[in-house]
């Protein structure tokens, strides 16, 4: 099963199987007919299957995605560059979401996995 997270009004990131993530957008190409989109970009994290995917909120550009071999990756929406993040469940990862920075610490991802385990990390 993939996964999906809104980024705005007209697009939203999905997370797959195959462990990739896909930007789609919503608005349609020919006359607006329900059920169309478009795929415009899409990058395989060469990790286990997207199981859950968050977009940083306050229209940063980032977002978290956790899979099944418990590891977590970090997706530059805009340029789809993705990076690993250390160490973070021993299970599949089931949950992920952002805490807002607070007293000019960087952003915390918020993450939960079948280890039983929430993981919070900073990311800048």
């Amino acid at each position: 099963s993939g996964c999906l997270a809104p980024l705005d009004e007209t697009s939203l990131a999905s997370g797959t199987r195959a462990g990739d993530v896909a930007i789609h957008d919503l608005r349609s190409g020919s006359g607006g007919r329900a059920g169309q989109h478009i795929t415009s970009r899409r990058v395989s994290l060469g990790r286990g299957a997207v199981r859950c995917l968050s977009a940083r909120p306050g229209g940063s550009p980032l977002a978290a995605a956790g899979h099944a071999d418990g590891s977590l990756s970090l997706v530059d929406l805009s340029t789809l560059a993705a990076r690993p993040v250390p160490a973070a469940h021993s299970d599949v990862v089931s949950g992920v979401g952002w805490l807002p920075p607070s007293d000019g610490a960087h952003a915390s991802l918020l993450s939960c996995g079948w280890d039983k385990r929430l993981v919070a990390t900073e990311v800048q």
